[in-house]
């Protein structure tokens, strides 16, 4: 293991520091109305995450630095972007809600279990994987419809776009779902097991 990696400064972990420095400057271009810039940084942002993520486990370089940031930008990110894409009316704030909500519960019921039993957070399930991508390919278009100030778009990619939400926020509430009673409920159970 090299100097970097056991003070947990690995290139992922770089990258990870990088992504979060990477939220304000999103936050920026969003509340100075330029989405094209807020796009790009965002489209940065995600192919990073999937960058480090990618790094962590072809070096076998995870770290409880890593274990720690990766989430945490990952959250800002998208809490931000919910909640200003939904401020300027431009994702609906249900949506904005159920993906905010989500986080927030699943983050609280895990916290109380790390604090109760003492055990790790689980991996991402596919169901979760899948969430991710619809929020994010969600957050994408949003951008990029603002960004083109709408007129480009005919009427049927409006409305796939409006079922692209409904799908999102569907599968957001069933992974929080997922996560909080079931996935959580196993950690649990398992941590109560005798040895």
């Amino acid at each position: 293991m090299t100097e970097d990696a056991s003070r947990g400064l690995t290139l992922a972990n770089k990258i990870t520091i990088s992504r979060l420095l990477l939220v304000p400057v999103f936050v920026a271009c969003l509340i100075y109305r330029r989405p094209g810039l807020g796009l790009f940084i965002f489209l940065l942002a995600s192919v990073a995450d999937t960058l480090d993520g990618y790094l962590a486990r072809s070096q076998g370089e995870h770290t409880a630095l890593g274990a720690m940031l990766d989430p945490m930008a990952d959250k800002l990110l998208m809490f931000s972007a919910y909640v200003i894409t939904a401020a300027y009316g431009l994702i609906p704030a249900w949506l904005a809600i159920t993906v905010i909500g989500r986080d927030i519960v699943i983050s609280a019921g895990f916290l109380w279990l790390y604090l109760a039993k003492g055990f790790v957070t689980p991996a991402p399930t596919p169901l979760g994987r899948t969430t991710t991508v619809t929020q994010v390919l969600s957050m994408v278009f949003a951008l990029l419809v603002w960004a083109a100030g709408g007129e480009v778009f005919w009427a049927p990619i409006l409305w796939a776009l409006t079922l692209l939400y409904f799908l999102t926020g569907t599968l957001t509430a069933a992974s929080g779902i997922h996560y909080f009673i079931f996935v959580g409920g196993r950690m649990a159970s398992r941590r109560e097991s005798p040895e």
